[in-house]
């Protein structure tokens, strides 16, 4: 039906009824690809509250062992449906050549992300590995990517859905120009600010300087003795009650 050069076929009620009970067959096993990508964020979920609530560490191994063979049960059957649209015809492999970059962008999310359950299964909570900004940002982009990956398929399983979510992607979208040309111009200023010195701290100097020029050019949120580099200092009154003190513009 698809590949037919005449449009007009899709106004057959003949054509109507193959589809609707294709995507019937079709719905069956959406659905249940849908709730099992739920549960993988529910587990996800779950393994976060545990690593920030003290109570529930003792849990965190137990998370991060039913995530790993959770994922990976879930991209091998992305990958067994990509095989089968191969096998189908040439036609569905043009389809699938298509969506050749989703699919490896799946499969390095899929890997990171046994790799990051695998270090907090292997050494548990409190370690300096497991507590490295580098490994929690790492982490954030994977729930990220599959919570993404979810609302996706909440999207296609869902046309009432899908009619209120699109607008909203399709505003992400268009304003992608926008943030864009914005990030250029706080990297110009944010070099221009660097070449004055200010006395920020030397090992966390450079991320100082991003956020206060962020606020300053973004939020406008700022004060002038914050883009110098100062803050404001706690004193003790002769009351007994400490507050801060507002350092003086240079």
């Amino acid at each position: 039906i698809a590949q037919s050069p005449n449009p007009e076929i899709f106004d057959l009620h003949e054509c109507e009824a193959i589809i609707r009970e294709s995507w019937a067959d079709v719905w069956h096993m959406h659905a249940a690809e849908t709730v099992a990508h739920m549960l993988s964020c529910l587990v996800f979920f779950l393994l976060v509250c545990s690593m920030r609530a003290r109570s529930g560490r003792g849990l965190l191994k137990v998370w991060a062992g039913i995530g790993i063979p959770l994922t990976v049960i879930l991209w091998s059957v992305k990958f067994v449906q990509t095989v089968g649209r191969r096998l189908l015809g040439a036609a569905s492999f043009q389809a699938s050549r298509v969506d050749l970059p989703a699919h490896l962008i799946e499969f390095g999310s899929t890997v990171v992300t046994c790799i990051v359950l695998a270090i907090i299964f292997i050494d548990g909570p409190d370690t300096e590995r497991v507590n490295s900004a580098i490994f929690r940002g790492t982490f954030a982009v994977c729930l990220t990517h599959r919570n993404i990956f979810f609302f996706t398929l909440i999207r296609l399983a869902s046309a009432d859905l899908n009619v209120i979510i699109e607008p909203i992607v399709g505003s992400i979208r268009r304003s992608i120009p926008f943030c864009f040309t914005v990030g250029c111009f706080i990297i110009v200023a944010f070099t221009v600010y660097l070449c004055f010195p200010i006395p920020f701290d030397d090992e966390h100097g450079v991320v100082e300087a991003f956020i206060e020029l962020f606020k300053f050019a973004v939020l406008a949120d700022f004060d002038v003795y914050e883009l110098e580099g100062q803050g404001p200092v706690w004193k003790l009154r002769s009351d007994g009650s400490i507050k801060p003190e507002i350092p003086q513009e240079t």
